[in-house]
């Protein structure tokens, strides 16, 4: 192995790589990595602030389903036990309320930019 000095007297041996292995992908990601539960908790309690400072303004069901039907098509939508969203980690569902249903919320939107709602 070839070996690299330093001015400071410190060696260290290196690897050499071809420019194709480099060019060459180690892994794939095919689906976005989910947020740690910490930073969803501060979303949503940042929603839910942000919500209530405006006074809980809610959507009209037919928005919260038309947001919904937006919401189920995206690739970042999980159907699971408790359906949603893998970017904000907001629940989304057809409730009216806001505290069950970021959907309902009016302060609220979309977290992909530029949203899709």
């Amino acid at each position: 192995m070839p070996t690299l000095n330093f001015p400071n007297g410190l060696t260290r041996e290196v690897t050499v790589v071809s420019v194709e292995t480099l060019a060459t992908p180690t892994r794939t990601i095919s689906q976005p990595q989910r947020r740690p539960i910490v930073l969803r908790m501060w979303s949503y309690a940042r929603a839910v602030a942000h919500w209530k400072a405006a006074g809980s303004p809610l959507r009209t069901q037919e928005q919260i389903e038309a947001a919904l039907a937006i919401c189920q098509t995206c690739e970042h939508y999980t159907a699971a036990k408790r359906p949603h969203c893998k970017i904000c980690g907001c629940l989304l569902n057809s409730a009216p309320h806001g505290l069950a249903n970021k959907i309902a919320m009016a302060t609220e939107h979309c977290p992909l930019d530029p949203p899709k709602w």
